[in-house]
C-alpha cells in the first residue's frame, strides 16, 4: 500500500513467508525437545490460528471448549489478583469485555473446526472432567498417537484450568468446577444471556431457553428500567417488600418497609 516491503518486493506472498516463519519455530523447538513432542497451549494462539495453520502445515490443533459461565467467572476473578484489572487483559476488570471475549475465542476455533475438520478436534472441558478414560482415548486418536492411560490419570487427579475452585493440592479436575450462575445478581445474569447466550446454545452447552432469568429476576429487570426512566438519580426510593430491595433497585438509595410488619419512625435522612 504505497510503500511494499521487502518481502513484497521480492515476490514473496503471505503463505510462503509464514511457512518459512514456522519451520524456523519448529527446528528451534525440536533442537531443545530431546525427541518429544512439542505442544503449546496459549489461549491468545486461538484468534490467529488461521495464521499457525499455514506457519505449521503438520501441526494439529485441539480445541478445549468449556461452559462460558465458568470461563468468564474465572476471568472476573483473574483480575482480582491484580486489584481488579489484570496486565494486559481488559476481559478481567469488564463483566461483559469477559462474555464478548470468550463469544469472540469460541466462535473463532468452533469456525477454524468447520473449515478444518481433518486438522482440529473440538472436545467438551466437562466431558473430559466427567469422563476422562474414556475423552483422552479420542484425542490421542485424532492426533494419531497410542493411547497413554497416564494422561487421564493425570487430568483427575490435578487441578488443572481453575485456580478459584476448592482450596487444597489434591483435588481433581472435577472438584474445580464452578458453578457461578449462583453467584451472579440480575444484572451480570441479563448480561451473559444477552452477549453469549446465543453461542451457549449454538454449540450445545445450554438447551434452548436453559439460559434464562426466572419470572423474579425478569420482573427486577423492569422495574430497574422503570428506576432509571422515571426515578432522579439522587432520589431516596420507599419500598414496600420482604427482603429483596437491595437486589431489585440495584444500588439506589433505599428505605425498605415490610408489609407484613407495622413500621414505626420516619424516612431515614
Amino acid at each position: 500500500e504505497g510503500n511494499a516491503s521487502w518481502l513484497r518486493k521480492q515476490g514473496i506472498e503471505r503463505a510462503e513467508f509464514l511457512a518459512d516463519v514456522g519451520l524456523g519455530f519448529n527446528r528451534l523447538f525440536t533442537k531443545v525437545a530431546g525427541g518429544k513432542r512439542w505442544v503449546d497451549q496459549t489461549p491468545y494462539h486461538t484468534v490467529m490460528v488461521g495464521w499457525l495453520a499455514e506457519m505449521f502445515p503438520g501441526a494439529k490443533f485441539v480445541h478445549i471448549l468449556r461452559d462460558g459461565r465458568r470461563v468468564v467467572h474465572s476471568m472476573i476473578n483473574y483480575g482480582s489478583r491484580f486489584g481488579g484489572k489484570a496486565p494486559g487483559a481488559p476481559w478481567s476488570a469488564s463483566f461483559q469485555t469477559a462474555c464478548e471475549t470468550w463469544v469472540r475465542f469460541t466462535r473463532t476455533a468452533m469456525d477454524f473446526q468447520a473449515e478444518h475438520p481433518d486438522r482440529c478436534m473440538t472436545i467438551r472441558n466437562e466431558d473430559l472432567v466427567r469422563d476422562p478414560d474414556g475423552g483422552f482415548p479420542q484425542i490421542f486418536s485424532f492426533l494419531g498417537l497410542p493411547d497413554c492411560p497416564e494422561a487421564a490419570r493425570f487430568f483427575a487427579s490435578k487441578r488443572i484450568n481453575s485456580s478459584f475452585g476448592p482450596p487444597g493440592k489434591k483435588i481433581g479436575a472435577a472438584d474445580t468446577l464452578t458453578e457461578p450462575w449462583q453467584e451472579w445478581g440480575v444484572s451480570r445474569r441479563q448480561v451473559f444471556i444477552e452477549v453469549a447466550g446465543p453461542a451457549m446454545e449454538e454449540y450445545g452447552l445450554a438447551a434452548p431457553g436453559a439460559v434464562a432469568l426466572t419470572a423474579w429476576e425478569q420482573e427486577t429487570v423492569v422495574v430497574r428500567q422503570a428506576l432509571r426512566d422515571v426515578v432522579p438519580e439522587g432520589a431516596r426510593v420507599l419500598v414496600a417488600g420482604t427482603g429483596g430491595a437491595p437486589e431489585v433497585m440495584g444500588g439506589r438509595r433505599t428505605w425498605e418497609v415490610s408489609p407484613l410488619r407495622t413500621a414505626v419512625g420516619r424516612v431515614p435522612d
